[in-house]
């Protein structure tokens, strides 16, 4: 009599699926650039405007921006006008407005006329060497106050800045302390 010996078909052991090298560095790859993306993203469109006591005020933290800028204890402030003979009652107004603040502050004020982006004049219309300002009044239509390039410029058209004047020295003494 024969026997047959039945052997059973071999039973394949499940194996883990394997892990391809390339998809995983790829997918860590995409990870780290998303990741970059966001925060370069999120860093560079932080709100640059914003309404401060009814003023709009272009810079990324307004508070601390002009008070880093205003930080010496000597401010120059320059009043742009297209001409020694030009008639500029608003930002006349404006900028002694501003002058009060800062030497309130114990702020050093000097203020100059800057003609036409040119040449600064004194209170005497006698010319003098520009310095760096650290406040610039200037006609604009944007009616508003930019801190920019280390200056705070405030600029806007000369009925704005009559009727905004205490609003404007309000800011100024809310950036740098006192109130």
């Amino acid at each position: 009599m024969k026997t047959e010996h039945k052997t059973e078909p071999k039973k394949e052991t499940p194996q883990a699926p394997r892990r391809d090298k390339g998809l995983l560095i790829a997918v860590g790859i995409g990870i780290l650039v998303f990741g970059g993306v966001f925060f370069f993203l999120r860093s560079a469109l932080q709100p640059t405007e914003h309404i401060v006591n009814g003023i709009l005020i272009q810079a990324t933290s307004p508070q601390a921006d002009i008070a880093a800028v205003l930080e010496p204890q000597n401010v120059v402030e320059q009043i742009g006008t297209a001409s020694e003979k030009e008639f500029l009652p608003g930002r006349a107004a404006a900028a002694t407005e501003i002058a009060s603040a800062l030497a309130t502050n114990r702020k050093n004020v000097t203020v100059q006329g800057i003609i036409a982006g040119q040449y600064c004049v004194n209170a005497n219309k006698d010319r003098i060497p520009c310095l760096h300002p650290q406040v610039l009044v200037n006609y604009s239509t944007c009616n508003c106050i930019r801190v920019e390039d280390g200056t705070v410029k405030v600029l806007g058209t000369d009925a704005w800045m009559f009727e905004n004047g205490p609003k404007i020295r309000g800011i100024i003494n809310w950036a740098i302390g006192k109130q």
